[in-house]
């Protein structure tokens, strides 16, 4: 009789050491703390802008002016050198043509902007520029020369980046620029542009 109690006793306490072991467990499995691996670092990715910035632009422009009657369409052309003084912000040597064709002539009116200029990028892919500097306007060809005139010049555009890889990028942009030409030598001039550009940082 002893015999059996003390059996039903060791019974007894291996069961409830085994329930201790497995419930421990048990909770050890279920209530462990999910591992969460920290946020990745921000890296900059391929199209960081830094360093030099060089680049051009072509498409359609015109050209207007107070009662001017040779003024109009043409090709735009644009080219630019400088360097990024922060990731969103490049200043630059800026220049611009617009090239008309005259009808019913071989000669050409151009104008052409010489500005230096601030590019800044509003978001990654949206950019504005601003430049001053000095306008020349002329009219002629080659063969018989030109007649022109300068005078200062401010410029302004925006453009979107379509494509970029790397550290290039080609963006569709718009811009206008007005030359503060005197009435004497024809008056101001307005010109704008809508272009493709193609550029590197």
């Amino acid at each position: 009789m002893k015999i059996a109690r003390k059996y039903w006793i060791v019974v007894g306490l291996a069961a409830a050491v085994l329930l201790g072991s497995s419930s421990k467990a048990s909770a050890q499995y279920y209530g462990r703390p999910r591992y969460y691996a920290p946020a990745p670092a921000y890296y900059p990715p391929s199209n960081y802008r830094s360093g030099l910035v060089i680049g051009g632009a072509i498409g359609f422009g015109g050209l207007t002016a107070d009662q001017c009657n040779i003024c109009g369409g043409g090709l735009s052309l644009e080219g630019h050198i400088g360097g990024m003084l922060n990731p969103q912000l490049a200043l630059m040597f800026d220049v611009w043509t617009v090239i008309h064709p005259i009808s019913g002539s071989n000669d050409d009116m151009t104008s052409t902007l010489y500005t230096g200029a601030l590019q800044l990028w509003l978001t990654p892919i949206f950019w504005l520029k601003g430049g001053a500097g000095l306008g020349n306007t002329t009219v002629g060809n080659n063969l018989d020369g030109f007649a022109g005139a300068t005078g200062f010049a401010l410029m302004g555009g925006a453009g979107v980046e379509l494509v970029q890889r790397g550290p290039f990028a080609l963006d569709l942009q718009g811009r206008v620029g007005h030359t503060f030409i005197a009435d004497i030598d024809g008056g101001p001039v307005t010109q704008y542009g809508f272009m493709i550009g193609f550029n590197w940082y």
